[in-house]
Parts: C-alpha cells; sequence; structure tokens
C-alpha cells in the first residue's frame, strides 16, 4: 500500500507567511530604532531567520511524510517559503518607506554612508556613493530586490538545507 505523499504548498505558504512576519518585526524595530548597524550583522540576523523557516517547513513536511523528503521536495519548499517571505516583508517595506517613514531612506543611506567612512573612501567617493544609493532606494526597487534576493536567498539556503535533511524513501517498502 502506497500512502499518498502530502503537497508542499500549505507547509511552505504558512511558514512563508510566519518567516515574512519575523522580517516584518525585525525591520520594524531596526526602522523605529534607527540602528541599521552593521551590514553582516543585518545580513546574519536575515539568514539566521530564513533558515529557521526552512528548517521548520522541512521539518513539518517530514513528519507529515513519515520521516521523508527528497531533496527535491526540500529545495522547492524552501525557496518558496523565502520567495513568499520576501514578498510579504518587501510589501512591508514598500508601505512604510512610501508612506509611513519616507525619511527612513535618508536614515538608512547615511548609516551606509558613515560605515564606508570608516574603511578611508574620500569625500568625493562617499558622495558618489550616497547619490547611487539614494537613486537605488526607491520603494519600488525596494520591492523588486527583496524578492529577487529572497528567490536567491532562498535558493542558496535550500540546497544547502536539503542536503542536509533530506531522507528518501526506501526503493522497496
Amino acid at each position: 500500500m502506497t500512502e499518498k505523499e502530502p503537497s508542499i504548498w500549505p507547509i511552505s505558504l504558512k511558514y512563508g507567511a510566519l518567516t515574512g512576519v519575523l522580517y516584518i518585526l525585525y525591520s520594524l524595530f531596526t526602522y523605529i530604532s534607527g540602528n541599521f548597524g552593521n551590514f553582516f550583522v543585518n545580513l546574519l540576523i536575515s539568514l539566521a531567520i530564513g533558515v529557521i523557516g526552512i528548517v521548520l517547513a522541512m521539518r513539518e513536511f517530514k513528519q507529515h511524510n513519515f520521516g521523508y523528503m527528497s531533496y527535491g521536495k526540500g529545495l522547492g519548499i524552501g525557496i518558496v517559503v523565502m520567495v513568499i517571505a520576501s514578498i510579504i516583508s518587501g510589501i512591508f517595506s514598500y508601505i512604510y518607506i512610501a508612506f509611513i517613514d519616507p525619511s527612513v531612506v535618508d536614515k538608512m543611506i547615511e548609516a551606509s554612508v558613515a560605515q564606508m567612512a570608516g574603511f578611508g573612501l574620500d569625500e568625493e567617493m562617499l558622495d558618489q556613493q550616497r547619490d547611487q544609493m539614494a537613486e537605488g532606494f526607491t520603494p519600488l526597487k525596494q520591492l523588486t530586490n527583496a524578492v529577487i534576493g529572497g528567490l536567491f536567498m532562498g535558493l542558496l539556503l535550500s540546497l544547502i538545507i536539503s542536503a542536509i535533511m533530506k531522507k528518501n524513501r526506501p526503493e522497496f517498502e
């Protein structure tokens, strides 16, 4: 007797939404506190949130599938989780930047420029970087970058996490 394998969609959507909410809470904390901090610290926190969402989704899928999950299913779950999370958090950022507090963009740019100044860039280069960032920090570009970044981050994380968490069904059961 063969059991029907569960769909990845309900679990992926659930954990994508949960991960998106975690990204929103982290973004909200960052926006309100004005503590944009170190780029690498923010990247590590974002990666940790993504890993947690993907691992929880894969774990639940395996629970509903008698402990089994193929590499391909895991890859699909992770990508869907991160794309959904990125869309949700990207829409939040769009709304926040466009309507709630447009000045947050200037604060983010100044924090980035201050960090670059610490690397010893001269004033002319800092001004060029400031201008380039101002062009790239529009609400729509932020939304687009969030979704594309989420897709790539989901792919990279899922490639690794799926390899660790996969457990194929035995051929003859």
